[in-house]
């Protein structure tokens, strides 16, 4: 069962970014291919990145996240753990911020430079303008995992693990065994978790 951050300011803030319903497609299956592969979207150092330019020989982590959302940063110290294991099973890893503009100004792209540099510097981290991106895989929710193989086919889908509170209280780190499954060959077990957090902003 996840566990949510027990500060009372993260519940706070929390609690605001759930009462938002986002709108989506429905949740990209498992087994899907990757929707828009050459999509490309800019970075705050203003290079160009795409799923197809970030994937690796065993396949491509895709993570929606945002700089102004208190599961974010519960769970964003562990991204470098994230990059660490996907850069080591050969699996590229694309951060993506598909947060409207114009419901918050902290999500535009000068404001992304400061969470991209301090996060990890070996991840690209991108703008889905419009939420393009986001619309086409039904995504909902920051952070929230979708994970390809080498053949860009979605093998797993949800959070990143079972504790947002406590990295160390961890009982099932989903997608650290789901990057470990794809890189070595196994069958990854769980394919879908439910992804708790902040909603994506989408344009009104």
């Amino acid at each position: 069962m996840l566990r949510f951050p027990s500060v009372v300011p993260v519940l706070a803030l929390a609690a605001v970014c759930l009462a938002v319903v986002p709108h989506a497609a429905e949740k990209l299956p498992i087994g899907s291919k990757a929707p828009l592969p050459e999509h490309a979207m800019p970075g705050p150092d203003g290079a160009m990145h795409s799923i197809a330019s970030t994937a690796r020989a065993n396949g491509v982590l895709v993570l929606f996240s945002g700089p102004r959302c208190a599961w974010v940063s519960a769970w964003q110290d562990r991204y470098a753990t994230i990059a660490q294991a996907a850069r080591r099973h050969n699996i590229g890893m694309l951060v993506v911020n598909a947060n409207a503009d114009a419901r918050s100004q902290g999500d535009s792209l000068a404001a992304m430079t400061p969470p991209a540099h301090t996060q990890n510097d070996s991840f690209p981290y991108v703008r889905d303008r419009n939420a393009r991106l986001a619309d086409a895989f039904g995504a909902t929710t920051t952070p929230g995992a979708f994970l390809f193989d080498g053949s860009l086919t979605l093998v797993y889908r949800g959070a990143i693990d079972d504790n947002a509170r406590n990295a160390d209280a961890v009982k099932h780190p989903y997608l650290l065994s789901a990057l470990q499954a794809l890189g070595t060959g196994g069958a990854v077990r769980p394919q879908t978790t439910e992804a708790v957090g902040c909603p994506i902003q989408r344009p009104e």
